[in-house]
């Protein structure tokens, strides 16, 4: 399947021709031609020849490839492409970043339309740059998008696109490493341009999409008919159209946790439109200074309350204070802000969370006969510029500290994981891992991300199992529990903190007070908090979360591991 895989890429390059005989990177006009005629009219396909540089140390962004004005280390190639076609290496399927360049000219005046461009597909992360400014990111295979031409000008134009196709866990398809190490994925992992790139032109910065009629009938009697419909208008232009935004919610990234874009997202848009409330909802993507541009963004369209998942203390209490000092509020979303200047925190309990993860970790070793002394506990916290980790930790502390103190167990290997990211805890787990011999008989896990970078170099080293702890019961968390790599793992029912969260801001928008059960301190005040309480799941309980339908069963019962299975 590889193989065949492979030869079809080749193919769809080779077809659409050499390269053409002039200056390197020179500018051209699009064409008014499509490799397909359904979609949207007056497209121009951006084709010829374009440029592209591997960025093999991932340092073009440091080193702002996409302002660079020589062609010096730039390749020529036609677009579709993908850089690593017919490499089958397992570097290969890791994946890369690569820059694609191209210079080009509109045809006609840019101030006569709005200009779009568009991208049929990028595997698998894109950011897309034009005349050097940053003009939109998107991620995922095979999905069309779209953005403004903001800043074109007469004359030459640079568009250059970054693409980024180092697989992560909760890419789609998921992807990781098997039994030898090797990487797997659901389809060979080709990084590039992998379809065309049209500009379109949109007068009057009016446009339209996703279109859809649907016919009701009823038979009767009497007999009736009537016909629905729904379009989405997008405002392209720079002239501002009357909205009204009232709420704005900066949810912090896709990489700690799955649960920001499969639960948070469509949960609160959800609860806003039952509440006739209009919301913004953004994904900063891990980056401050993008999260800081989605609230600017939210206050220029008229929000008034910011619900607000934070990236960093300084950063994210900025942010608070540009809200209440134009009058609005600001919501600690699952993660405190410190020094901010927020009205309510909603959060799970922090403390209880730790707590049981210890607790889990202690019952395991006790059942498999490696609680004693001498034994040695390791934790990987979470990253520790959210303030959640210090929360966790602290549950951690309460039931293990004392167990060290008195020399029942033995504190191992302790350390933040940067971002809460996987690949960060697999580095450190290795290294605890070398620092202690292997010598480790529990691991606190603030997550099931990091429990499973955990579980993956035991598996690597042919290790067995050790109690580990998790959070957040991902589908991947719950099959390691069935396998037996992993202990437990705390169940945050997410819907209650997206709907708690959601029912602050409707109040705080209509000038009432939201529901709270506490405090939390912040700094030496009193921050007004909702605090929701968590599970501890193992093998006994599991189908709970079936139950409550935040898994579903064939999310988590399928392949190898339908056999532990209920």
């Amino acid at each position: 399947m590889r193989a065949r895989l492979i030869l079809l890429a080749l193919v769809g390059v080779v077809v659409l021709g050499g390269l053409p005989a002039h200056a390197l990177g020179a500018a051209e006009r699009p064409t008014n031609q499509k490799l397909y005629t359904d979609g949207y009219d007056d497209r121009m396909l951006l084709g010829g020849q374009w440029l592209l540089k591997r960025d093999r140390l991932n340092v073009g962004q440091q080193r702002h490839f996409e302002r660079q004005r020589g062609t010096a280390g730039w390749s020529p190639i036609t677009v579709p492409n993908a850089w690593n076609a017919g490499d089958d290496s397992n570097e290969s399927m890791v994946g890369g970043v690569a820059y694609y360049r191209k210079d080009f000219i509109l045809p006609g005046s840019p101030s006569a339309a709005n200009w779009i461009v568009r991208f049929e597909s990028v595997n698998y992360r894109a950011t897309v740059y034009l005349n050097g400014k940053e003009i939109g990111e998107h991620t995922g295979a095979y999905l069309p998008f779209e953005f403004a031409l903001d800043g074109v000008k007469k004359g030459v134009n640079r568009l250059v696109i970054r693409v980024d196709n180092v697989r992560q866990p909760f890419d789609f398809p998921p992807s990781g490493f098997n039994d030898t190490g090797e990487p797997v994925g659901g389809w060979w992992n080709y990084g590039g341009i992998t379809r065309e790139v049209y500009l379109r032109k949109v007068p009057g910065g009016i446009d339209y999409g996703n279109v859809q009629v649907r016919p009701i009938v009823n038979p009767g009697p009497p007999a009736q008919a009537r016909v629905e419909w729904k379009v989405d208008v997008h405002n392209w232009g720079d002239k501002a159209k009357k909205a009204s935004v009232q709420v704005c919610v900066l949810l912090p990234d896709t990489k700690s946790s799955v649960r920001w874009v499969q639960f948070d997202a469509p949960l609160l848009k959800k609860a806003f439109d039952n509440a006739g409330v209009t919301a913004s909802i953004n994904n900063a993507l891990n980056q401050p200074a993008k999260q800081t541009a989605q609230a600017q963004a939210c206050l220029a369209a008229g929000a008034k309350v910011v619900i607000e998942t934070s990236l960093d203390n300084g950063s994210a209490s900025a942010i608070e204070k540009l809200f209440t000092d134009k009058g609005g509020k600001a919501i600690d979303y699952d993660r405190q802000v410190s020094g901010g200047s927020a009205s309510v925190y909603v959060t799970f309990d922090g403390k209880a969370v730790g707590a049981a993860q210890a607790k889990g970790v202690l019952s395991a070793m006790k059942a498999n006969g490696t609680y004693k002394k001498g034994s040695v506990v390791a934790e990987l916290w979470g990253g520790q510029t959210d303030q959640n980790a210090f929360w966790f930790k602290s549950g951690n502390d309460a039931v293990l500290n004392p167990l060290f103190k008195s020399g029942a167990l033995k504190k191992g290997p302790t350390q933040f994981v940067p971002d809460w990211d996987a690949n960060n805890a697999a580095t450190i787990f290795n290294q605890m891992l070398v620092k202690t011999s292997n010598n480790v008989q529990g691991i606190i896990a603030a997550n099931d991300n990091i429990a499973g970078a955990v579980i993956a170099d035991l598996k690597a080293k042919h290790l067995k199992p050790i109690p580990i702890s998790g959070q957040d019961a991902t589908p991947q968390g719950i099959q390691y529990i069935l396998a037996g790599w992993q202990s437990g793992t705390v169940y945050k029912y997410v819907p209650d903190e997206a709907n708690a969260a959601a029912a602050a801001a409707v109040a705080l928008v209509k000038g009432t007070t939201p529901k709270t059960n506490g405090f939390r301190l912040n700094g030496k005040a009193k921050e007004p908090t909702l605090a929701l309480p968590v599970v501890w799941i193992t093998k006994s309980n599991y189908t709970r979360l079936f139950t409550d339908k935040f898994l579903k069963k064939n999310q988590v019962c399928i392949g190898t591991y339908a056999q532990y299975c209920k």
